[in-house]
C-alpha cells in the first residue's frame, strides 16, 4: 500500500513506515473495517516496532458504537507490537478531546498496547511526536504536512481546526 486512499468520511496516506489517517465522519463499523483493511495491508509484513500512525479526528466525527468499538479493539490487537507509536489528534473543543482520549486509551489498554498510544492537542504536536520517533524510513515534518493536506483535499474538508 502506498500513496492516498479514501472512502466515505475517511482517508489514509502512506509514506515509509508511517500511515496517516483523517476521519471527517462518524466512526461506523464500515469505516472501521475499511481502515482496518488498510492497516492490515500496511502493517502485515512489518516487524516489531516498525509502524507509526498519525490519526486526525475532526469534530464532525463521533465515537464508534459497540460493533465499531469491537472492530477497533480487534485492529489494535492485530497491530500489536508492530506499532512503535500511534498518535491521535482529536481536533475540536475540550469535551471532544476528552471523549476521544477516553475511547482511544480504553482501546489500547484492552489490546495491551497502552504505552504505544499518544494523544496530541494539535496537528503540529502530532507531527512533532512522529518526527521524534522517526527512523530512516519515516518521512520528515514537511512530508507529513503534505500528506495531511492531501487527505483534507481528498475528503473535500476545509482545514479550519488546524494549528498551522
Amino acid at each position: 500500500m502506498s500513496g492516498f486512499e479514501s472512502s466515505d468520511g475517511i482517508a489514509v496516506a502512506v509514506s515509509g513506515d508511517l500511515l496517516v489517517a483523517l476521519w471527517s465522519e462518524p466512526g461506523t463499523l464500515e469505516r472501521m473495517r475499511w481502515l482496518g483493511a488498510r492497516l492490515d495491508a500496511f502493517a502485515g509484513h512489518r516487524s516489531e516496532g516498525e509502524v507509526l500512525m498519525l490519526m486526525v479526528i475532526l469534530p464532525k466525527s463521533s465515537p464508534p458504537q459497540a460493533a465499531a468499538r469491537a472492530e477497533s479493539n480487534s485492529i489494535a490487537r492485530r497491530l500489536g507490537g508492530r506499532t512503535r507509536l500511534f498518535v491521535t489528534v482529536p481536533l475540536g473543543d475540550s469535551l471532544w478531546l476528552l471523549v476521544v482520549r477516553t475511547v482511544m486509551r480504553t482501546t489500547f489498554l484492552l489490546s495491551g498496547n497502552a504505552k504505544r498510544l499518544s494523544i496530541a492537542n494539535t496537528e503540529a504536536d502530532g507531527i512533532r511526536q512522529i518526527v521524534e520517533a522517526r527512523r530512516d524510513a519515516t518521512p520528515g515534518a514537511h512530508e507529513i504536512e503534505r500528506m495531511l493536506a492531501g487527505l483534507y483535499s481528498r475528503l473535500a474538508v476545509a482545514r479550519t481546526w488546524s494549528s498551522f
